[in-house]
């Protein structure tokens, strides 16, 4: 692996504390989960292994699909808000549910 300097000569005076991110939990489907930080909703939904998107009528299991919002496929509530799960940044506290609610 390159050192981080070579390319960014500054790095080097960047302490490692500063560059560890802090994981954020929240509520997946009433389990409490731990993601890095500035993980999607998606992201979220996909290392749990929940493939049960929204967009489908016929109630298929899907995952998120476009990862840009397009497809509709990762509608979920967040907080009580039905959002788009690829367009949502994890963050502390936050509860997200699915429309099937279960976890696999």
């Amino acid at each position: 692996m390159l050192p981080l300097s070579l390319f960014w000569p500054k790095a080097k005076e960047i302490p490692a504390s500063a560059l560890a991110v802090p994981p954020v939990h929240l509520t997946l489907n009433g389990r409490q989960v731990q993601l890095p930080a500035g993980s999607s909703v998606a992201a979220a939904l996909l290392i749990h292994r929940i493939h049960e998107g929204s967009g489908a009528e016929e109630r298929e299991r899907r995952a998120p699909f476009c990862g840009m919002g397009i497809c509709q496929e990762c509608r979920v509530t967040i907080d009580g808000q039905r959002l788009l799960a690829c367009q949502v940044t994890c963050t502390d506290g936050m509860t997200v549910e699915t429309p099937k609610g279960n976890l696999e």
